[in-house]
């Protein structure tokens, strides 16, 4: 999953690799060192806090799936994880 975005002054683009976690969830991961340089270039440029970021990848999963998600607060795998909001879904399903 390739995602733009802008921190501060500047545009960065990495491109994640998608994952299924253990909780029904998601994560990214940067796709490979390159990326993961970008990313980290990304963050410590704009010295930005993490809840920035996973606000930043939660908008762009929830622009593609158009389906809200939230930040998984439990994960403890490399990358930013994330799950599904099930009441939304619910409500879809309806």
């Amino acid at each position: 999953m390739n995602i733009k975005f802008k921190l501060g002054s500047n545009r960065f683009e990495v491109n994640f690799k998608v994952i299924s976690t253990n909780s029904n969830g998601l994560a990214l991961m940067a796709k490979d060192s390159k990326n993961l340089d970008i990313l980290q270039s990304a963050i410590s440029d704009a010295n930005a806090p993490a809840h920035l970021i996973n606000s930043v990848l939660q908008k762009s999963i929830e622009q593609k799936l158009k389906l809200p998600i939230e930040v998984d607060n439990d994960y403890h795998g490399a990358g930013y994880g994330f799950k599904f909001d099930m009441h939304s879904v619910v409500n879809m399903l309806k």
